[in-house]
């Protein structure tokens, strides 16, 4: 019974993950958006503000649907801490990786909750062949919203993602949390300690992977 129900909320969030996709990248072509090529002479681009009334990627729902996935394929994905000079490694039960991920997976990033306090900008950037969609405040956040910027990349001929990455304040502001997902296949969590004067250090990297294709 828990099978047949995981496979119907995976049903779901693939769903509108895909129309979701469709319709960000059908809106943007619409949008006639510059050619963003970026090479080792220029490192700046123009980004062409998303329609007003353009959805906005149900992040969430996508990581969710991506962690359901990897649980109904029973696969142990590997965890690789790096924490100063030390290393470990580990095979993560499938019950331990949401619990990895808990960080990123509240509050819900999706069109209802984060539209008013966010912007979405877009752009075709052909050095990565993408569609990237980005996300920046655009008033003062409440405390309970932590995060500070995501963006989403979206392959053009597919219209499928390709990766996430999201940036996410913690402990008042002392630490950040980066968060890049690469679809299919791995995911790196990144913990920054913000220091006193106003330098900054990496204190662990995360890396889960559970695709070795």
């Amino acid at each position: 019974m828990c099978l047949i129900l995981q496979k119907s909320f995976m049903k779901y969030w693939n769903l509108t993950v895909a129309s979701t996709c469709i319709l960000l990248v059908s809106c943007l072509q619409q949008q006639a958006p510059k050619i963003i090529s970026v090479t080792a002479d220029s490192t700046t681009a123009t980004i062409k503000p998303a329609k007003k009334d353009s959805n906005y990627f149900p992040v969430t729902a996508y990581l969710k649907g991506q962690i359901a996935s990897i649980k109904s394929g029973n696969i142990n994905p590997l965890q690789v801490v790096k924490q100063g000079a030390k290393t470990d490694s580990s095979w993560l039960k499938t019950a331990q990786l949401e619990e990895s991920l808990s960080e990123f997976l509240t509050p819900e990033i999706d069109t209802v909750n984060m539209k008013a306090l966010f912007s979405q900008n877009s752009f075709l950037d052909q050095t990565i062949n993408a569609f990237t969609f980005t996300y920046d405040p655009i008033v003062a956040l409440p405390d309970s919203i932590a995060f500070k910027h995501w963006d989403v990349y979206i392959d053009p001929e597919k219209s499928t993602v390709s990766k996430v990455y999201l940036i996410k304040n913690k402990d008042g502001g002392k630490r950040l949390l980066q968060l890049t997902w690469r679809n299919n296949s791995s995911a790196k969590i990144v913990s920054i300690l913000n220091k006193p004067d106003g330098s900054s250090a990496i204190e662990k990297e995360t890396t889960i992977t559970w695709n070795f294709n």
